[in-house]
């Protein structure tokens, strides 16, 4: 009976696939963050485009005072906007990097496992050979060593 295949490491594969898993979550929830600030970056600059075109409808002095606020406030909010959208791509790439470099941990983990496995099944197949090769010999020589014995009975008679 063969022995069953035990990878001596796999409890290290399994924290690699929880540490995967981990950072995979990690990266996720920083593509969101990355994809909710563009957002915002994104309705500020339509909402700046709107102004601009609405700014002809009343030339008075203090709707154009009101709207170069308003206009003023706008283009703040899009700088803070933007610096959150340095800092949020900066994590998600941080967070990438961390991701491909479990992935990369638990990968080559797997592949030593593979190669481990496949060295197991050829040392079995070359333990099974061998088995029956002398098992086939035993079985050989009682047949022939049964004969040979009663040939030389005959000869010495």
């Amino acid at each position: 009976m063969a022995k069953k295949f035990t990878f001596r490491l796999q409890k290290v594969l399994e924290y690699r696939k929880l540490e995967k898993d981990e950072r995979k979550k990690v990266l996720l929830e920083k593509n969101l963050r990355l994809s909710q600030v563009e957002g915002k970056q994104e309705q500020i600059v339509q909402e700046l485009a709107r102004g601009v075109t609405a700014s002809g409808a009343e030339n008075t002095p203090g709707a154009l005072e009101l709207f170069g606020m308003y206009h003023s406030r706008l283009r703040e909010e899009l700088h803070a906007v933007e610096e959150e959208l340095v800092m949020a791509q900066l994590e998600q790439e941080r967070a990438l990097e961390h991701y491909q470099e479990a992935a990369r941990a638990e990968e080559a983990l797997l592949r030593l496992r593979e190669k481990k496995e496949t060295i197991h099944r050829e040392d079995v197949l070359r333990e099974e050979a061998a088995f029956l090769d002398e098992l086939g010999t035993q079985k050989g020589n009682t047949q022939y060593g049964a004969d040979d014995g009663e040939e030389e009975k005959e000869t010495h008679s």
